[in-house]
């Protein structure tokens, strides 16, 4: 895989997803989500070839990222 594929498929929608918990409680940072999402749509839409790897890296770093609050919360 050429370093700009793995770059489209794999680091900008893990970043994206992570955007995405920013928009959720505690951060509460709601234009986050928009623009996270916006993203996550122009990448599926410029390339299709990836749709599988994208949509998988998002919600890797949605979840990744977004489930550090169960740390907090349990201790």
């Amino acid at each position: 895989m050429k370093l700009k594929s793995l770059f489209i498929a794999i680091i900008l929608p893990i970043l994206s997803g992570a955007l995405f918990s920013i928009g959720l409680a505690p951060f509460k940072l709601w234009p986050a989500t928009i623009i996270s999402i916006a993203s996550w749509y122009i990448l599926l839409t410029k390339f299709p070839q990836f749709k599988k790897r994208i949509s998988f890296a998002y919600g890797f770093g949605f979840f990744g990222f977004g489930v550090s609050w169960i740390y907090y919360a349990f201790i």
